[in-house]
């Protein structure tokens, strides 16, 4: 799941009944950084899809998708929306 107020991506752990984080550190850090899953940066996700072992991230307030690929354990830029005003 995309938690917004903390621009980290969670996913819930059936055998233990929690909710844990995956990627993201907490409420004031954020931003827009590539990475392993200790570094990299989100901010303000609002939605996620799954395929396989990737995760699509809607990163808005960076105006970006970002894959979670939980194989290498690695987020990066996939798509960078632009505003066409």
């Amino acid at each position: 799941m995309a938690d917004s107020e903390v621009s980290a991506a969670r996913y819930i752990d059936l055998n233990e009944g929690k909710v844990r984080t995956l990627v993201g550190t907490g409420l004031f850090a954020f931003g827009d950084r590539d990475g392993d899953f200790d570094s990299a940066l989100f901010q303000h996700g609002l939605g996620i899809d799954v395929s396989g072992s990737k995760v699509y991230f809607a990163d808005t307030y960076n105006d970006r998708i970002k894959e979670i690929d939980l194989e290498k354990k690695t987020v990066k830029n996939i798509l960078v929306l632009v505003s066409r005003d």
